[in-house]
């Protein structure tokens, strides 16, 4: 047996061992997000070598261009999908796995909110100020983030520094 149908071989099961396990972990995994990443990852991955096995067994040009072209666009597609599928989740309150520990970006969106009542009371506090500033830039505008309020932040922050030197 030639050493280019084993390497196929070999590539078309390792493929096909990784989108079982996909399948798998759509199966047991106990959250949205997770069984999201599971299927992103491992079907992407697992499709790309089942392609690439397929066009070292075959040898054919035509095939291989057409496979090269199916994975580049898989692996351009997948991921952004997936975070615009799981960013629509998360919009619409799709509850985490109850092991999940943290929530990232609530934990934010809380502090953002704990930062501008400490601003009122405080206006030239240059730690709040610059920490606000820090979770503008951070937070999707969804969450209240702002490129344009972080500018403002940043100013108004060289101008308390400006007058305390």
């Amino acid at each position: 047996m030639p050493i280019h149908d084993i390497f196929s071989i070999f590539l078309i099961i390792l493929g096909t061992l990784f989108v079982v396990i996909s399948a798998i972990g759509m199966i047991r995994l106990p959250d949205f997000y997770l069984r999201m990443s599971a299927i992103t990852k491992a079907a992407t991955l697992g499709l790309a070598l089942l392609l690439i096995g397929l066009s070292i067994h075959f040898n054919n040009l035509e095939l291989s261009i057409k496979s090269f072209i199916i994975i580049t666009l898989v692996f351009l597609t997948s991921p952004v999908g997936a975070h615009a599928i799981a960013r629509a989740a998360y919009k619409q309150g799709t509850s985490f796995w109850e092991g999940a520990i943290v929530d990232e970006l609530q934990a934010m969106a809380d502090r953002k909110k704990q930062l501008e009542k400490q601003l009122k009371k405080s206006p030239d506090d240059i730690e709040i100020i610059s920490e606000l500033a820090e979770l503008y830039k951070k937070l999707p505008t969804a969450q209240g983030g702002s490129l344009k309020k972080a500018k403002m932040m940043e100013e108004k922050l060289r101008n308390v520094i400006r007058g305390t030197i």
